[in-house]
């Protein structure tokens, strides 16, 4: 049924111009520091800060009945926000669908206690090493232990109303012997759905010398790779069917952008589908369905972003 209503709201939107997903970032601040990511502060133009609880939720009101997901995510640690699961149980209380994503590195029995509560449909957890040698290669600051405490919290809930637990693996060369065990999780947390191997790739927006150093320290043995990219990268991008905001306001058509460059304006000034309605043309979506804005030459799924589920509920 849930399915079903999905594919209603998602058709009825492409109707009207609206997009599927509302990508919110309630901070950029993080507690980790990946050495691939594009949250670093050496590429963000917007100060750190906290999406206001006021901001929140006439945005999240505006959005009721012509968006069908929320996800809270962007450049930084969502959990970080001490109001989020608060943010999250006035969404799910308005009928909108919710989606975490997180490192799961702040998670104590109190917080996942509250993510239950709140009505979260769905969390995404990043776990990209087995040990904590290879996890800390590429979440750097991060505790393995803390994800595994994690999902065995989840699991305990499995039962009474628990999200949706899809479990992410970053494969890199430091993680890549760890795949065969991978699958093994699902029997250890009864709590995990579905796990998906994504392939790492290097996003563009380092110089030549630090580029070719960590495409020589990350990417994996892999047939399917060369100098760096996938034999059969995606041709075009999803992105066009999701919008993303900023904490404090910026609409962009990129999550990719860090640097503020596809801003259409702030959403808690001019209203977000005032200033949505600036990018909802044929032509702009196609540019951005067909990866042709100036930004797309330095985005992670430019070169390639391949996933495969090896774990499904």
């Amino acid at each position: 049924m849930r399915k079903l209503f999905r594919n209603i709201v998602r058709q009825v939107n492409i109707v009207r111009g609206l997009p599927e997903e509302v990508e919110l970032e309630p901070t950029n601040y993080c507690n980790l520091s990946c050495p691939l990511c594009i949250a670093g502060r050496d590429f963000q133009e917007d100060p750190l800060g906290l999406i206001e609880d006021e901001n929140y939720s006439r945005l999240v009101r505006e959005l009721v009945g012509r968006v069908y997901r929320l996800s809270f995510s962007g450049r930084g640690e969502p959990t970080l926000h001490p109001n989020l699961f608060q943010y999250i149980g006035e969404a799910h209380n308005l009928g909108i669908n919710t989606l975490l994503n997180t490192n799961a590195n702040t998670f104590d029995d109190s917080r996942v206690q509250e993510a239950i509560k709140s009505g979260l449909d769905r969390i995404h957890i990043g776990l990209d090493g087995l040990t904590q040698t290879t996890y800390e290669r590429f979440r750097r600051g991060g505790n393995v232990n803390r994800v595994f405490n994690t999902l065995e919290r989840l699991s305990a809930h499995k039962k009474n109303g628990a999200p949706y637990v899809l479990v992410i693996f970053n494969l890199n060369r430091y993680n890549q012997n760890e795949l065969v065990q991978l699958s093994d999780l699902a029997g250890e947390y009864p709590a995990i759905d579905k796990i998906q191997v994504v392939m790492t790739s290097v996003p563009g927006v380092y110089t030549d010398q630090d580029y070719q150093s960590l495409l020589h320290e990350f990417i994996p043995d892999d047939s399917r790779y060369i100098d760096g990219g996938l034999l059969t990268p995606n041709k075009r991008c999803g992105d066009y069917k999701r919008a993303f905001v900023t904490w404090n306001g910026g609409l962009r058509r990129c999550w990719n952008d860090t640097q503020g460059t596809t801003n259409l304006g702030n959403v808690f000034q001019g209203g977000f589908f005032n200033v949505w309605g600036t990018f909802n043309t044929i032509a702009t979506k196609k540019e951005v369905r067909q990866k042709k804005l100036d930004i797309c030459g330095t985005c992670v799924q430019s070169v390639p972003f391949m996933s495969r589920v090896i774990y499904k509920r």
